[in-house]
């Protein structure tokens, strides 16, 4: 096997199948990585969350990027977000009534 190919397989069947690549090269270790889930649920554990956080903390991993930053603004200045929505909402249809 050549040079390249002993250490590039390793990596992409861990990538793949979410084994660990210590494991695949050296047989110590867990063998296979931790899933998000798997993550969340030690995050939940360590800091006494409740079943809502966990679906919380989940449900923002599950969004795209355009889905998470309208939670990063709004966590930003969640008052001024909220207050400011309704305004905004009354200028936007301000601007179109006065396009059409």
């Amino acid at each position: 096997m050549k040079k390249v190919e002993r250490y590039f397989y390793p990596a992409i069947f861990s990538k793949t199948f979410n084994v660990s690549e210590q494991w695949l090269r050296t047989g110590e270790g867990e063998m296979f990585l931790p899933t998000p889930a798997t993550i969340v649920d030690e995050v939940v554990r360590e800091y006494g969350l409740d079943e809502i956080d966990r679906q919380i903390i989940l449900g923002y991993l599950n969004l795209d990027p355009k889905g998470r930053e309208v939670i990063r603004r709004f966590l930003q200045n969640p008052t001024s977000t909220v207050l400011d929505a309704p305004q905004k909402t009354l200028e936007k249809e301000a601007k179109e009534s006065d396009v059409g």
